[in-house]
């Protein structure tokens, strides 16, 4: 598998949990990683963007796709396939 581009720009995660109605805490307890990494990849700290993993962004993403419409889904898969279309 691919690693993530570090062009990753965690800003999506952000605008993806704040359209989820989740706070930092609550995605972070939901995908078993710290609050302070949420926030450090929502920052694009290139520490955080080179150690975030694909499960972080399935399970980011499959914690939010009950509360986010089909068409910012579809939105946010098309920008991972550009980033990795890019590489």
């Amino acid at each position: 598998m691919k690693d993530i581009p570090l062009l990753f720009d965690g800003r999506r995660l952000k605008e993806l949990r704040l359209r989820a109605g989740f706070t930092q805490q609550d995605i972070a307890y939901r995908i078993k990683i710290t609050r302070e990494s949420v926030s450090a990849i929502e920052r694009n700290r290139p520490s955080a963007i080179r150690g975030l993993r694909w499960s972080v962004i399935h399970q980011w993403c499959y914690n939010c796709k009950d509360r986010v419409s089909h068409e910012h889904l579809t939105e946010f898969t098309k920008y991972l396939i550009g980033l990795l279309d890019e590489n």
